[in-house]
């Protein structure tokens, strides 16, 4: 690196705090998941909860893999903004894809999860481990379907582009405002629907949690405030993240008169990620300390490794007892 002040050096530095905390946090989620997935059937909010832990174990081995990649192939194609293959090209489409699909399933289940909440206070319409289970199918299969027609779409177009090495995301974009044909239109009604489902998603993360709010504060049912309380804290961890990303992107992202950004948006892309990571890291620790099942999962396993721990150890002073008896006889 010649200048850290230059964007694209301040974009590559980040790589390494995303990659150190990637790998923290995917060590976390792996223990997280064993203690979460223990009373999915007697605590069906937990199988929610472990959904999003597996949502954001494969976001962390995304970034970690992406991250390491992308240090190394700076090394050696560090004057390349764009991809420099097709096979990197191929691999950076998955890879997102792979990191965007975990990303929309955590933002889906959220939301199902406060909505079956509210209905429970409200109608005392019981939430069951089938009801759970069939919600949680149903979410992530729709958004690893929506996911697949997009990432084909995207290849579709890409092959129609002209390519030459280190070719910039910028040719994509020509092309789709240049050509109207099959591929571009399939393109650009999957980008619109998206953003349509975006909106949705936005208004019912803040209209569910809040109602949510609302009736836990008015219920006289103490396990019914302690799943609220839990479903609204791993709400505000997404929503927290939003406002951060919104944030740094207002702040760094240049627009001209038109509203148009004059920058790429490299550099606020990649704090977002960063704070996505953290967000996932830590989310257990969230988790940990507003759930009281939680903790009692927690303790009850330290306890029973210290059972065990404690038996061992009499068993084995009982094994060399006889032995002493012996040698004391002779």
């Amino acid at each position: 690196m010649n200048n850290t002040t230059n964007p694209l050096d301040i974009e590559y530095l980040i790589k390494y705090p995303n990659l150190m905390i990637s790998i923290f946090g995917f060590v976390t989620n792996l223990i997280h998941l064993w203690f979460v997935s223990r009373d999915i059937r007697t605590q069906p909010v937990f199988l929610f909860l472990t959904v999003i832990c597996v949502s954001d174990l494969f976001q962390l081995s995304a970034t970690c893999v992406t991250k390491t990649v992308s240090v190394i192939n700076y090394i050696e194609h560090r004057n390349c903004v764009g991809y420099f293959s097709i096979p990197d090209l191929i691999y950076k489409l998955t890879s997102e894809a792979f990191f965007t699909a975990s990303e929309y399933i955590n933002s889906w289940i959220i939301v199902v999860m406060a909505y079956m909440q509210v209905g429970y206070l409200r109608k005392k319409k019981v939430v069951t481990y089938q009801n759970v289970t069939v919600a949680s199918m149903v979410t992530v299969l729709l958004n690893i379907a929506f996911h697949i027609l997009l990432l084909t779409s995207l290849a579709l177009i890409i092959s129609r582009t002209p390519w030459t090495e280190c070719t910039p995301v910028v040719v994509f974009t020509e092309y789709l405002t240049r050509n109207s044909n099959f591929f571009t239109k399939f393109y650009t009604n999957l980008r619109d629907f998206d953003g349509l489902v975006v909106i949705i998603r936005l208004l019912a993360t803040i209209f569910f949690p809040s109602y949510l709010f609302i009736l836990s504060w008015k219920t006289a049912d103490i396990q019914a405030k302690k799943t609220s309380k839990l479903i609204i804290s791993v709400t505000l961890s997404f929503i927290s993240v939003d406002i951060l990303i919104v944030i740094t992107r207002l702040w760094l992202m240049e627009f001209d008169e038109n509203g148009v950004s004059t920058n790429d948006g490299v550099l606020p892309y990649e704090i977002g990620k960063l704070f996505k990571t953290i967000s996932s890291s830590f989310r257990p620790y969230l988790i940990l300390a507003v759930s009281e099942e939680y903790q009692k999962n927690l303790k009850s396993f330290f306890v029973l490794t210290t059972s065990i721990d404690t038996i061992q150890v009499e068993e084995a002073r009982d094994w060399r007892r006889p032995s002493a008896t012996v040698h004391s006889e002779a």
